[in-house]
């Protein structure tokens, strides 16, 4: 028999149903938790993305925080070590982002960007020569990276090689002529070699790019002081940093649901499981692919690095304005700071209005790591003369680093003066141990007792021009006294003498001879008997006795006696001369013979003497 009231096979019973479905819910759920749960794990591209996001919103430590642990997961990530460098740049701890630099290199060695960046923590270490090489390797990979180009060019200014700057910057502008930053550079080099003009032509080309440029500023000001004229920057400059969200993720936790919630209500309910397993496999595991950010660009940085913000309200601006201006005035008011840094503080002092104090960094800091810089360099040159200076700069990063500004600036402006003074006494010292290698002087130049070697210097200076002078009065003197006489030789044996006291002796003893200088002549006859009015040969001796000599000596006789062949002579002090003279005498008998000798000596003094002699004349025959 047939029962009427059966039912169809294919009909479901409620309550199995649910039971059913009930199951089903409880097995889907089991299967995705785990999955959900391993979707919600960061990987080392979640930490990284993470960091570049803390890092554009200016959290540099925060930053630091997530590419740290990034790299605790996957430390061969070269990204995420140059991520890592940058932030610690801009937290100013150079060293440790020259580390991170440097193993982000030694994974990927052909990254021109980590090379830059490396180059530019070398620059703020103060690693000159190192930092132009580095960008060397960054350029020879990038060429046209220009902010290499600039960071080359800033480390050869303070390797004071500022005409290889000023090229470097021409190949930047060569790239880019729009770059503010490399006509400021140029023009900041330029005002190094004095070239004024061109440097204000440089700086007034970067402020027509960027107006509100205020280091182009304050180095035009700079150039403007040594000229003449300064100028105020209108506004503070300021700076943003952009970078588009991914929207990715956004699309799949919207519109994925959608078409799951779509795909139940076509499909049925039992078909979830078999959908969502996937879609949530995809979100955990093939995500990581789409999400893989690319490389952050690297910041460009200008020459004075300055961190610009909002501007703050007017009372804690004025406030901040009146505490530096206050500080400034200061430290020109203290006698002992040079005239230069008290003009450089005044074009500060025109610069700092509208700039938003509050956030960028101190003025005078900024001021006082200039001078620290240029007292490194200088040193650095120094001891490349060879040059031994003791004093060392330590106490001065300290004070900045404490932030004793007005301290660190007086105390650098004494150090800088000290330097300039002892440059000049170096190359004076030095000139001198050239000119005269004492061996006293020789010993204090290598003890680096240069003060002591230009004392020592002069000192013996003074005295071999003091010999010099003497011995010239000596030379004056001696031919003076061959004029008037015959120079004793004890006086002779001193004339090439080198020492003082020996020359004021020799003058002495020399003044001393010609003043007491004179002939004594003396008159002799042969024979005194004579022929009456008989011509006859008497021979007349002259001596000179005397210590000068006599010229033009004339003699005239009585007129009792003719006389012939009589010409003026010379004799020289100490001789004696002969006159064969012809004589007639005109009477007989003892006759007086008065012989009178007229002469002159070396002087030109006159001398006029009268000789008598007894002449007994016999009648011929």
């Amino acid at each position: 028999m047939i029962n009427s009231n059966s039912t169809n096979s294919h009909s479901i019973n409620p309550n199995r149903a649910y039971l059913l479905c009930t199951l089903i819910f409880i097995i889907s759920v089991s299967c995705v938790t785990p999955i959900v749960q391993a979707a919600t794990i960061k990987t080392t591209y979640d930490w990284n993305k993470e960091g570049d996001s803390l890092f554009n919103a200016g959290r540099y430590s925060e930053a630091l925080d997530a590419f740290n642990t990034s790299l605790s997961i996957n430390p061969n990530d070269a990204i995420v070590w140059y991520n890592k460098g940058l932030a610690l740049a801009h937290l100013d701890r150079y060293s440790d982002a020259l580390d991170a630099f440097n193993t982000s290199l030694s994974i990927n060695p052909n990254d021109a960007d980590s090379w830059y960046e490396k180059g530019f923590a070398l620059t703020y270490l103060g690693r000159y020569s190192e930092a132009s090489d580095t960008q060397n390797i960054a350029l020879s990979i990038n060429p046209n990276n220009t902010n290499a180009w600039n960071n080359k060019g800033y480390a050869l200014d303070h390797l004071g090689r500022y005409q290889d700057a000023v090229d470097v910057y021409d190949k930047a502008l060569s790239i880019n002529p729009d770059d503010a930053n490399a006509w400021n550079n140029k023009g900041y080099a330029l005002d190094h070699l004095g070239r004024y003009s061109e440097a204000l032509d440089a700086f007034n080309t970067s402020l027509s790019i960027n107006p509100n440029y205020a280091t182009a500023q304050i180095n035009k000001n700079n150039v403007l002081n040594k000229i003449g004229t300064i100028q105020t920057p209108t506004s503070s400059p300021t700076a943003t940093y952009s970078r588009n969200g991914d929207s990715n993720f956004i699309f799949s936790i919207i519109v994925i649901p959608v078409l799951l919630f779509l795909a139940g209500g076509r499909y049925g309910i039992f078909t979830l499981p078999i959908i969502v397993i996937p879609v949530l496999l995809f979100l955990a595991v093939g995500g990581y692919g789409i999400y893989r950010i690319k490389k952050k660009p690297p910041v460009d940085r200008p020459l004075v690095k300055e961190k610009v913000t909002e501007p703050i309200p007017d009372a804690i601006q004025r406030r901040t304005e009146q505490t530096i201006l206050n500080q400034i005035t200061e430290i020109r008011n203290n006698p002992a700071v040079s005239s230069i840094t008290k003009s450089e503080l005044n074009a500060i002092v025109n610069t700092i209005r509208g700039i938003n104090l509050a956030e960028t960094e101190h003025p005078l800091k900024t001021y006082a790591n200039k001078q620290l810089n240029s007292i490194n360099n200088t040193l650095n040159h120094t001891h490349q003369k060879g040059w031994i200076f003791t004093r060392s700069p330590d106490n001065i990063q300290q004070m900045i680093d404490n932030e004793k500004y007005v301290e660190a600036i007086v105390e650098s402006d004494k150090l800088l003066v000290n330097l300039a003074h002892s440059e000049r006494v170096y190359d004076k010292a030095t000139a001198y141990k050239i000119s005269m290698p004492d061996p006293d002087i020789v010993s204090l130049y290598n003890e680096g007792k240069y003060e002591s070697v230009i004392k020592v210097y002069e000192e013996k200076q003074v005295k071999i021009d003091l010999v010099k002078e003497r011995r010239k009065i000596v030379k004056q003197l001696n031919e003076a006294a061959q004029r008037v006489g015959a120079v004793p030789d004890s006086i002779k044996k001193n004339l090439q003498a080198q020492d003082i006291e020996t020359l004021e002796k020799t003058i002495n003893d020399l003044d001393s001879f010609i003043a007491n200088a004179k002939p004594i002549l003396t008159l002799t006859l042969d024979h005194t008997r004579l022929i009456a009015d008989d011509w006859d040969s008497i021979k007349i001796q002259l001596a000179n006795y005397g210590n000068a000599p006599v010229q033009d000596v004339r003699l005239t006789f009585s007129e009792e006696f003719e006389t012939k062949m009589i010409n003026p002579v010379t004799i020289n002090a100490g001789a004696t001369i002969g006159l064969d003279i012809g004589i007639r005498p005109k009477v007989k008998g003892k006759i007086p013979l008065e012989v009178i000798v007229m002469y002159r000596d070396g002087m030109g003094m006159e001398y006029r003497e009268t000789h008598e002699f007894w002449i007994d004349v016999v009648k011929k025959g």
